[in-house]
């Protein structure tokens, strides 16, 4: 009799979703799981290496892979959304910033790239808009590129000024008020907090 045979009238223990979620982890892998790419690598670098060979296409697509995984210190993926002559100072513009408001964070290296992008995005269409002024005609299409152009040229500026706000706050101690007298004045919020005349009990509420 064979096991499946005899496994037919036993009563069969059901899973908890803690041992699903084991099974699945441990004997299954994602495409896009760093861990499985680099293990990949790590197969194929040492034969490519041993043998002398040159990557095909499929090892450069999981080179380009595994460089994508340092996007917030390498700006791979930054770099590809700009032309080639903007992409050596879009890099060098991110570790600027990086360096300026020393930037350790996962969100707060994303702000710098979104930064630099505004920017680099504002010099191209201002670039754009500056060399459509030397045409000499009019025309309703050219007008509205113009128009385009403009518009574009202030929203980036927006994007940027409005990101490196929103990293200066990120990286700005919080503010800590210990009020130890009955007159407390708040000079970043220009407010004057007026304590005289309450109990100590009012205070502290």
């Amino acid at each position: 009799m064979s096991k499946k045979q005899q496994g037919k009238g036993a009563i069969i223990k059901k899973m908890s979703v803690d041992e699903v979620k084991e099974v699945i982890s441990t004997s299954t892998h994602i495409d896009s799981d760093p861990r499985e790419l680099y293990k990949k690598l790590g197969e194929r670098i040492p034969e490519i290496r041993e043998e002398g060979e040159t990557p095909d296409e499929n090892d450069e697509l999981l080179i380009k892979r595994a460089v994508y995984i340092d996007n917030f210190d390498n700006s791979s993926m930054l770099v590809e959304t700009v032309g080639q002559n903007y992409r050596p100072f879009i890099t060098n513009f991110v570790n600027t910033l990086i360096d300026e408001y020393e930037c350790v964070t996962p969100s707060e290296k994303a702000l710098t790239q979104i930064a630099a992008s505004a920017y680099v995005r504002m010099i191209m269409a201002s670039k754009k808009l500056n060399d459509a002024h030397y045409y000499e005609y009019l025309s309703h299409e050219r007008n509205g590129y113009l128009a385009s152009l403009s518009k574009e040229v202030d929203r980036a500026s927006r994007q940027f000024v409005h990101t490196v706000q929103t990293l200066k706050q990120l990286k700005s101690p919080p503010l800590k008020i210990n009020v130890k007298t009955k007159a407390a004045y708040i000079a970043q919020n220009q407010q004057l907090i007026d304590n005289r005349g309450k109990t100590d009990e009012t205070i502290k509420h």
